[in-house]
């Protein structure tokens, strides 16, 4: 009799609590959540931007090729001679306004347009790389003057000693390039100077690369240097 007591006695105890399920995220939670989403966005970007970078540049550095054959068809022509790297007073000169930092590869599309290689200059790829890209009004004959662009969308930088000799000590300065202060243009030419002497006075053809600064690091050259 008393164990029954005892066991009706227990039988009104009130059992555990059971916490409710949460069913929305936490301030903290929430933060963390965005914070991680932020980071892989973050990351997936910057490999996307990579993978897309290296493929410009592989195809940059085959137009350079191409370009680096139509300059040997164009030396075999003209019995060893280069294309010059601007417009020489007194030979064919455009007409209007140019921009310095463009004249270079101007004065290249025409010579190899305009010369004993102009049959390979055609047959090849060069074309669809053609552009006016500064539309600085620079014309002969009433025709645009175009450049070649890298991958980028950018002119490429032709340069043959500017106006140095076949002995010279070193490659000729450059006109003031628009968005290069004073040391960047003294790098710049000490740089093509060297280059050019030390490549035995065959022209250069660059690509400002990825970040759009000519002389640094991500450069697209040929690939002999």
């Amino acid at each position: 009799m008393g164990g029954a007591g005892r066991k009706c006695g227990m039988i009104g105890l009130p059992g555990p609590r059971v916490r409710p399920t949460p069913t929305a995220f936490t301030l903290v939670e929430l933060l963390v959540t965005v914070a991680i989403l932020t980071i892989v966005l973050a990351v997936v970007i910057e490999s996307g931007q990579y993978i897309r970078n290296q493929g410009l540049t592989r195809l940059t550095k085959d137009l350079l090729a191409q370009v680096d054959t139509a300059l040997e068809v164009y030396a075999a022509v003209h019995h060893g001679s280069y294309p010059p790297d601007r417009f020489v007073p007194g030979q064919v000169v455009p007409i209007g306004p140019h921009n310095p930092r463009t004249e270079g590869v101007e004065a290249l599309v025409w010579a190899l347009g305009h010369s004993g290689a102009e049959r390979f200059w055609e047959s090849s790829q060069f074309q669809r790389t053609w552009t006016d890209t500064d539309g600085d009004a620079n014309k002969i004959d009433h025709q645009p003057l175009f450049e070649l662009v890298d991958g980028w969308g950018r002119p490429l930088l032709y340069y043959h000693g500017y106006g140095a000799g076949p002995e010279a000590a070193e490659g000729g300065r450059l006109p003031k390039l628009p968005g290069l202060d004073d040391a960047r243009m003294d790098e710049l030419h000490r740089s093509l100077s060297q280059r050019w002497v030390h490549a035995t006075r065959r022209p250069l053809v660059d690509s400002a690369g990825p970040d759009g600064v000519l002389n640094n690091s991500d450069d697209a050259r040929r690939t002999d240097e």
